[in-house]
Parts: structure tokens; C-alpha cells; sequence
């Protein structure tokens, strides 16, 4: 037989573990809110910076399409052979860094095709294919944004450098002779430094490579040099 039962049938105790129990489902209600409402805010907020900054953001190959025709266009007039291959087309980039970097890229790879792409005949006579090609790629690494540009020309000669180097009256034979590699490199990024044996409207003026490095730290750019032999 059930009996009506009322408080008087509680110990203070039985009170106090009722009441424990009723504030732990109303703050456990309120935490399962407060997480639902931090989840919605996350999505919110995240959906806003990734609009925000696909806005701001444009794929690679946007900012670079007028490239592929500059290249041959000045590789006929040189009377030269070269393809351009560009990798990581979709990767983005910002707009206005992107808009920052076609003027210093067109001086890299003018002088690519100018300085390091042999003439078809050369290149044959090393074993080469006739065609030269120089490959630009664009990813990202470790958070930040990389953009290589490479060869498969001559490469920088240290010692045609380092020659030139000696007769502009930058240094001395003998300290010439203790410049490593890196440090011949530099030279190549004075202002009015050039080692072409004459001056045209393509190079000469040592110009071009000068322009490229300032306009790309002016933008928060590394800029480095490597060399491979036959390979820049």
C-alpha cells in the first residue's frame, strides 16, 4: 500500500541531497547551453574570417596569366627556345601581395630567360633539349607563403662573377679569391651591377635584379639565391 509521503518523512540529509541534485541538473542544463552557444559562435566566426579572407584572397595563377606569353614573346625575340611551367596555379594568395609581386617576378624571370636559358644550338651541344625551361611554383609551407623560380639554364659561373666583380673595382683580386659562394651572390643584387657584356633594352643596366629584391622585402618577402651548376 503506497502512502503519501511529505517532507516531514525527510531527514535534513535526504533535503540537501534533493536540493545537490536539483542545482546540478540546472547547471548541467546551462553548461550543454553554454556549449551549444559556443559551438554556434565558433562556426559564426569562423564562416566571417573565411569570408572575410576570401575576399582578399585569389588564386595563384590570377596574377601571373600574362606570364606564359611574356615568356615566349621575349624568348622569339632573343631567339631563344623556353617553356613556362607554372605549379600551384590554385594556390591563394593575397591580392595585394599578389599585385605586389608581378613586377619583381617579370624581372626574374627576364632575366632568366636573358642570363641563364642558352640559345637551342648550346644547349644541344651540352646534351640538353633544345627548348629551356624554367618552372614557377607557388605553396604554401609552415604557414607562410613560397614562390620558387628555377631553371634548367647555365646557372650563374662564379668565376665569370668573381671576374667581373674584380674589374668593376668592387674588390681586390685577393679578396676576391676569399669570397664564398654566398658572398659572390650578393654582388649580383647592387644597384647598376650587371655582368652582361653589353648594354640593351632587355639587360646591361643592372637594373633588373636590384628592382626585384627591394620591391619584394618591401612587402615582407624573403628573398634567397641558389645555385646548382647548369641549374639556377
Amino acid at each position: 500500500m503506497n502512502e503519501k509521503m511529505d517532507l516531514s518523512d525527510f531527514s535534513m540529509l535526504d533535503l540537501f541531497s534533493l536540493e545537490v541534485e536539483t542545482q546540478g541538473e540546472v547547471l548541467n542544463d546551462r553548461l550543454n547551453a553554454l556549449e551549444q552557444f559556443s559551438y554556434r559562435s565558433f562556426n559564426l566566426s569562423d564562416r566571417l574570417y573565411r569570408e572575410v579572407i576570401g575576399t582578399h584572397m585569389r588564386p595563384f595563377e590570377e596574377g601571373v596569366s600574362s606570364f606564359p606569353r611574356m615568356v615566349r614573346d621575349l624568348a622569339r625575340q632573343l631567339k631563344k627556345r623556353v617553356k613556362l611551367e607554372i605549379i600551384g596555379k590554385l594556390t591563394m594568395v593575397d591580392r595585394d601581395i599578389l599585385r605586389k609581386l608581378e613586377a619583381p617576378l617579370t624581372q626574374i624571370l627576364r632575366n632568366s630567360i636573358d642570363h641563364g636559358i642558352e640559345f637551342p644550338d648550346e644547349r644541344v651541344a651540352k646534351g640538353k633539349p633544345p627548348e629551356g625551361t624554367i618552372h614557377l611554383e607557388a605553396t604554401h609551407r609552415f604557414g607562410m607563403l613560397s614562390i620558387t623560380i628555377s631553371d634548367d639554364g647555365k646557372g650563374i659561373i662564379l668565376d665569370n662573377l668573381r671576374e667581373s666583380i674584380v674589374t668593376k673595382g668592387l674588390v681586390t683580386e685577393e679578396m676576391s679569391q676569399q669570397l664564398n659562394e654566398a658572398e659572390l651572390m650578393e654582388f649580383i643584387f647592387l644597384p647598376n651591377f650587371s655582368t652582361a657584356n653589353q648594354v640593351t633594352e632587355i639587360s646591361g643596366r643592372g637594373v633588373g635584379l636590384n628592382i626585384a629584391k627591394t620591391m619584394v622585402q618591401e612587402v615582407g618577402v624573403i628573398f634567397r639565391l641558389f645555385l646548382n651548376l647548369d641549374r639556377a
